[in-house]
């Protein structure tokens, strides 16, 4: 039945962010993480217009268990290989990552974004567009370390092969851009993902789970919170 999530963590004696999804099962479903007085909002987690690609409850669990990770984890790695290379068309210039996260991540994800706020306090935001500002924004950098991670190297940065091959590993760190929702400086959406630098480069796609199952098991355990 589909339903809500939550996940949370706690940094410091009192600091907490919790990470909420009305329906767990639904991709299109927003993400919203708060903590120290602010709200982040992740709007439609699916691949329709975002890199963002949230993994739901059920596939987390077949990531962390022996027998069914090595085949989920190809079949993840298929897929974000083929949608880098749909993004990387044409975009070179902005999009051109995909990113597979748990809930748990995204807590992180959004804990970094509101940490980046509080001490930004002293720098003006942006408006956008420039010449007709209808809203305000600022850019972050964020680092999501337990992820399946597929990119090009970096902004404008010419394929890796002529067929297309894209870097994957686990964990990324990507340009993050957050705009006001309401004029408020404390109630944000994030709206735009950029570039995107593999942190931990694999070839999962080279592996095969009949004969690495092992190997590929020990990789999914990467990919989600624990």
């Amino acid at each position: 039945m589909p339903g809500p999530d939550s996940a949370s963590f706690k940094e410091g004696k009192s600091t907490t962010f919790t990470a909420d999804v009305a329906d767990e099962t639904d991709l299109g479903s927003a993400v919203t993480v708060k903590g120290e007085g602010y709200t982040i909002t992740f709007e439609g987690n699916g691949f329709a217009s975002k890199h963002m690609r949230r993994i739901r409850r059920n596939s987390v669990s077949l990531l962390q268990s022996p027998q069914t990770s090595p085949d989920k984890l190809a079949a993840y790695a298929k897929e974000a290989r083929a949608r880098a290379a749909i993004r990387w068309g044409g975009k070179e210039s902005s999009t051109n990552s995909v990113v597979y996260l748990d809930l748990g991540q995204f807590c992180q994800f959004g804990a970094q974004i509101i940490k980046f706020l509080k001490s930004d306090t002293a720098n003006a935001w942006s408006p956008y567009p420039a010449n007709a500002p209808t809203t305000l924004q600022k850019h972050a950098t964020v680092t999501i370390g337990r992820c399946l991670a597929y990119s090009h190297s970096g902004v404008g940065a010419v394929r890796s092969g002529g067929d297309g091959t894209v870097e994957g590993g686990v964990g990324i760190t990507l340009q993050v851009t957050v705009r006001q929702v309401g004029g408020s400086t404390t109630m944000v959406e994030v709206c735009h993902y950029e570039g995107g630098t593999v942190t931990g480069k694999l070839s999962s796609d080279k592996l095969n789970p009949k004969t690495q199952g092992a190997k590929m098991h020990g990789i999914a355990g990467t990919i989600v919170t624990v």
